[in-house]
């Protein structure tokens, strides 16, 4: 009955460890998208009782891939490990800290009375993650851009709360980076109108609908040729000319730059 008993107890052991590593990030130990879909409908049916506001910060690190590149994934993994440590201890017990992948991260603060007060925990954060940082012997210094949405002020439910603080923090990216933007309704139109745009662009590469036109550039000293400067153009069937300053960060952003440099 020991053996048996002694059994069932290790069998209960694994299976609460499959739940565990299921639901959290290996390498921070940080809940990850699964866990985050538990927690905010858990967040939404106390907001409404309460009548009060959950504010969601979408952050991802500026910079990290460089990191990765030049300093190698060991430095990496120990600079997502520091932001996940720095995240938990700046905000309350009962607010929730996740990784969605890579060098994204999602900070879920319940039972706010008012949008200021996200903002002021995502000041906080922001300066704590753009403080330098060692890594054995070397400093490393890095930031993130962070976006913010707010329920019930702009987002009806947990999807569009998570869409909203997404957009907000590419947002956040296009303006420069290391900053915060809270979600507008603008900010919406800007980034529905760039996933059109994307999509667009990914058939447009397949279909042969980008050219190139050589522009000459000369020596104004001696009237001589000197280069001819390679230059995109898009040609959209029904919006026509589409100007470069648009598209190209559009695949910039989302990696569709490679493709688009085969040309």
């Amino acid at each position: 009955i020991t053996q048996q008993r002694h059994h069932q107890a290790e069998l209960q052991k694994a299976k609460d460890a499959a739940v565990h590593d299921s639901l959290n990030d290996p390498l921070t130990g940080l809940p990850n998208r699964r866990l985050i879909s538990i927690r905010l409908a858990s967040l939404f049916a106390e907001a409404k009782l309460t009548d009060s506001m959950i504010g969601l910060l979408y952050l991802d690190l500026d910079g990290f891939k460089a990191v990765n590149d030049t300093r190698g994934h060991a430095v990496g993994d120990a600079v997502l490990i520091h932001v996940a440590n720095q995240l938990r201890s700046r905000v309350r017990h009962e607010d929730v800290v996740a990784r969605l992948g890579g060098d994204e991260f999602m900070v879920i603060l319940g039972n706010l009375h008012e949008r200021d007060e996200a903002m002021m925990v995502a000041k906080i954060l922001l300066e704590t993650i753009s403080t330098p940082f060692m890594v054995g012997d070397r400093e490393v210094a890095i930031s993130a851009s962070v976006g913010i949405s707010v329920y019930p002020e702009s987002a009806r439910d947990a999807e569009e709360l998570m869409k909203q603080a997404d957009s907000a923090m590419y947002a956040a990216k296009r303006e420069g980076k290391n900053r915060l933007i809270c979600f507008t309704p603008e900010i919406g139109s800007s980034f529905h109108e760039r996933m059109i745009l994307e999509n667009q662009l990914r058939g447009a590469i397949q279909r042969n609908e980008i050219s190139l036109h050589y522009q000459p550039e000369f020596e104004l000293a001696g009237n001589r040729l000197t280069r001819f400067e390679a230059l995109a153009r898009w040609t959209h069937p029904e919006l026509g000319s589409i100007p470069p300053s648009k598209f190209i960060p559009i695949a910039e952003e989302s990696g569709l730059i490679v493709a688009l440099g085969s040309y």
